[in-house]
């Protein structure tokens, strides 16, 4: 039986909101003076989940449907070569988690992003070669949940579950049909998105940066062969496999 992790990106993975919001400035300076928006980080951390179209919605409300998709598509397509060289912030042990994770289970990423994104991830965090396969809204046009239906068939997935941070992610895992892992947000203006979330609920306690601790701490043991203490973590993905 053939077992998967699917994982979000943005807010699950990393933050990279502080770097975009930089591209897109850089982007509206150039080539677009009379657009009169200066984007936030805040701007991005309420934006991020959604697709592309909505983020234009939200950001550029005043600009023309043809502009705005536009101004969009150039914002976007130098967010991945300015990624390149500005990563965003990697949660701590995320890259020697997913390496431990990729030795037991097939490990995928889907996401509302651009096409480019999940590859300028990839290759400025060194992840590459534990990731299976992704898929994103850039790519295919569709919603996050047929995205994840999408990379279960290609992939023979026949057990596997969704990780992220947003009530959007948990939806998105309802529509595909498979258990979702919600990882709190570390800051705890954000906390209220856990009060859109529907029960019933699988949580890592505390954060998400216990999460990606907790999955150090336990890999750690594993390698000196000792047990590990019982409620350190979230469970881990073998709640999911039984």
């Amino acid at each position: 039986m053939k077992k998967g992790i699917i994982f979000d990106v943005d807010g699950t993975l990393w933050d990279s909101a502080v770097p975009v919001a930089q591209s897109w400035n850089e982007v509206l300076k150039r080539r677009y003076p009379e657009v009169e928006r200066r984007i936030t980080p805040e701007d991005m951390y309420r934006n991020m989940g959604k697709t592309m179209d909505a983020i234009g919605d939200d950001l550029f409300p005043f600009l023309e449907p043809a502009k705005r998709t536009e101004v969009m598509e150039a914002c976007m397509e130098y967010e991945n070569e300015y990624l390149a060289a500005h990563p965003g912030d990697m949660y701590p042990h995320m890259v020697s988690v997913l390496s431990a994770l990729s030795s037991r289970y097939a490990l995928f990423i889907v996401s509302n992003c651009q096409t480019g994104y999940i590859e300028a991830l990839m290759a400025s965090c060194g992840i590459g070669a534990y990731v299976a396969d992704t898929e994103c809204f850039g790519a295919t046009g569709r919603p996050k949940g047929d995205n994840i239906r999408l990379v279960m068939e290609r992939n023979g997935l026949e057990k596997c579950f969704y990780v992220g941070d947003t009530a959007m992610d948990q939806e998105a895992s309802r529509q595909a049909g498979i258990p979702f892992l919600y990882l709190p947000p570390t800051d705890s203006a954000r906390r209220r998105e856990r009060m859109r979330l529907s029960p019933p609920l699988r949580s890592c306690p505390g954060s998400r940066k216990k999460f990606w601790d907790n999955r150090q701490t336990r890999k750690d043991q594993e390698e000196r062969n000792e047990p590990g203490r019982k409620g350190a973590s979230c469970g881990g993905p073998g709640l999911f496999f039984k």
